[in-house]
Parts: structure tokens; sequence; C-alpha cells
């Protein structure tokens, strides 16, 4: 990286090593704005030795100016004592930029190898996603293009057979959509009931509304229209509705009804 506009003579001494720092110093940070994730590390403490290390840069600058003064007569003698000291503190920060230099490239390799464990996980989960999605996909374009045939409406005959039928037909369109839910199938059956089988399910439906009963399962449904609805079923349940008949009114309130 050039050290030009950085306040260091490109032919000082000291340029190497500054220059250095700084390219430490960039390329930390721009490593720690890719890895801020990985928080079970010491990410602050890692920033807080970049900063120590651009507090170098400050004294590696402080020390060229001072070296670069030119003296004369008298105070030769004490400039070239300041630039013995110059040379000294050169070393000193020299050894404390390796040894930071060491302890944060390990910090480094070890972050690295943990992001590179996350972005295989990563990658993994992503490619599974990837697969699963494209699986539905790929199912749901095979679906639309297959057209389900609808089953035909039950209209309340009083035949198990029919009835049976219907309740077949019903069970393999639930496979065949991929319909799963209890509630969607009791739902979409009561759809395709016509004549005395909708006004029957009216009335349900009102009982339920009114906690009377509840049907709420496919296996409830096929239960109560199989009681509604097979041959065998009707005269019992004609003679229960005639015993459950009740004469509210007199005779001849009744016979004028008639007559009217």
């Amino acid at each position: 990286m050039s050290v030009k506009g950085l306040g260091v003579a490109s032919n000082s001494p000291y340029t190497k090593p500054f220059a250095y720092v700084v390219v430490m110093s960039r390329a930390c940070r721009e490593h720690f704005d890719s890895i801020a994730s990985l928080k079970e590390f010491d990410i602050p403490g890692l920033i807080e030795r970049v900063n120590i290390l651009e507090g170098l840069v400050s004294c590696v600058r402080a020390l060229e100016r001072n070296k670069n003064v030119q003296g004369t007569g008298d105070n030769a003698a004490e400039l070239e004592e300041r630039v013995s000291s110059i040379d000294q503190s050169q070393a000193q920060l020299e050894g404390a930029v390796h040894t930071m230099r060491g302890e944060i490239l390990e910090d480094m390799a070890i972050m690295e190898d943990k992001l590179g464990e996350l972005n295989t996980k990563v990658n993994i989960t992503m490619r599974a996603v990837g697969n699963d999605n494209h699986n539905l996909y790929a199912e749901g374009v095979r679906q639309r293009r297959m057209k389900v045939p609808e089953p035909r409406a039950f209209g309340g005959a009083r035949d198990a057979k029919e009835l049976e039928n219907f309740l077949f037909d019903m069970e393999q369109y639930f496979r065949a959509v991929r319909m799963d839910s209890e509630e969607a199938n009791v739902t979409t059956t009561t759809m395709y009931l016509a004549g005395d089988a909708k006004l029957w399910w009216r009335t349900k439906y009102v009982d339920i509304q009114d906690g009377r009963c509840v049907i709420d399962t496919w296996e409830d449904l096929r239960r109560e229209l199989k009681a509604q609805f097979f041959s065998e079923n009707v005269e019992y349940i004609a003679r229960r509705n005639l015993r459950e008949l009740k004469q509210t009114g007199t005779i001849w309130e009744l016979k004028a009804m008639g007559e009217g």
C-alpha cells in the first residue's frame, strides 16, 4: 500500500514499519466488519488493539518529524542525542507492533475458521431449503397441470350405495388435492351437499352454532350422514320423530287447521 499523503517521507527509514502499521490497521478494521456476527469472540478487544496500533502510528509520525529536524552549531550534540533516543523508541515500537501483530493474526485465524464453519452450515441449510422449495414448486406445477375432477353432489337420496359412493369420492378428492385438515374436509364435503342433504346440513349447522352438537371431523360427518340417509335408518328415524311429536292444542284447533 502506498504511504503518499500519510505524512511520512517516502525515503525515511521509518516508512516501512509505518506503512505496515497503517495497512494492518485498515485490514483489521475491514476484516472485523465482515465477521462481526461472531459474537463469541472478543471483537471489542480486538478493535481496542487496532486502536493501540493506530496510536503507535501517531508516535511514528512524531518521531519522524523530530528526526528530520536539522541542527547546526551548539545544538548539534543535543540533536544527535535526540536522534539516538528516537532510534531506541523506534525499536520499542517495532517490538510492540510485532507482538500485537502476532496476537491479532492468531485471533483472526481462529475467527476465520469459525466463519468458514458458519458459512458451510449456512450453505448446507440454503441448499436444503432450496431443494425443498424446488420440490414444492415442482409438485405445485404438477398438481396445477393435472386437473382433479370434482365429486358429484349428494342430494339426500335414501340409497346406501349412492351415499357410500359419495363418501368414497370425497375421500379420493381429499387425497388428490392433498387436503389434510379435518376442518377443510368437513367444510368441503358440505359444499357438495344438495337438495334434502343441504337442508339437513343447514339444520345441523344451526345446532352446531348453538352448541347442541359437534361435527368437526371427517368421521363425525360420515357418521351423521349415514345415520340420516341410510335406507335402513329411515323407518327408525320416522318413528322416532313421530314419538317426539307433542299435541299443543285442542282437537277442535287441529280440525280447524286441517279445514283451513
